[in-house]
């Protein structure tokens, strides 16, 4: 029987750079902010869609099934099978709502609090002592920079037909009595980008 013949690979139709000084950059900020050196153990075997989940539930308070479902953009099944997972470790727990018990909502217990605060406070540090080292010419450079390399990756994407979600600056964790509604999916990209941190070094 004949061999089958390679298919050629598809190329890119512009000049591939794979030393491009962005490339390194990029590289490295990644790996100084969004990586721990020190990953907490109870959270670092942790898949990602139960880190997702976990992040969601403690910056929603006492979201339901179909809240947080809408949050992450998957099916209520996939959440019921996370949140399984969490409660079995005992990070999250399910309660049912005092108005209508029909309806389960999901919660922080102490622990998944205490570990989910913690690592929310030291990334508050490390960025303040990032900024503060910084002069203000340093402060305004990296800023402008930032939002150029932003809008020009943006504009990339929308261009390859991926268009972005609409986000926003996320808000702080609401208060007791505040409906997660009203974070709505602005809140998403610290959950996936801190979902990605708190696992450390791969």
């Amino acid at each position: 029987m004949p061999e089958a013949e390679d298919k050629p690979s598809q190329k890119p139709n512009f000049p591939f750079q794979d030393d491009l000084p962005i490339r390194s950059a990029f590289f490295r900020m990644m790996r100084a902010v969004m990586f721990e050196p020190h990953p907490i153990d109870d959270m670092d075997t942790l898949p990602l869609a139960q880190l997702r989940l976990m992040w969601t539930v403690f910056r929603s308070h006492e979201a339901t099934m179909k809240d947080i479902s809408e949050l992450l953009q998957v099916s209520q099944s996939t959440v019921t099978q996370a949140a399984d997972k969490l409660v079995r470790r005992g990070l999250i727990e399910r309660v049912a709502d005092p108005l209508d018990r029909r309806v389960v909502r999901l919660k922080m217990t102490g622990k998944g609090q205490e570990i989910l605060s913690a690592s929310d406070a030291e990334r508050n540090v490390f960025f303040q002592a990032v900024w503060e080292g910084m002069t203000p010419a340093e402060r305004t450079l990296v800023s402008e920079g930032m939002e150029t390399l932003v809008s020009h990756a943006e504009k990339t994407r929308e261009a390859a037909g991926h268009h972005l979600p609409n986000w926003g600056m996320p808000p702080p964790r609401p208060e007791e009595g505040e409906k997660p509604s009203e974070m709505s999916s602005q809140s998403q990209p610290v959950v996936d980008l801190m979902s990605r941190r708190i696992r450390g070094r791969g």
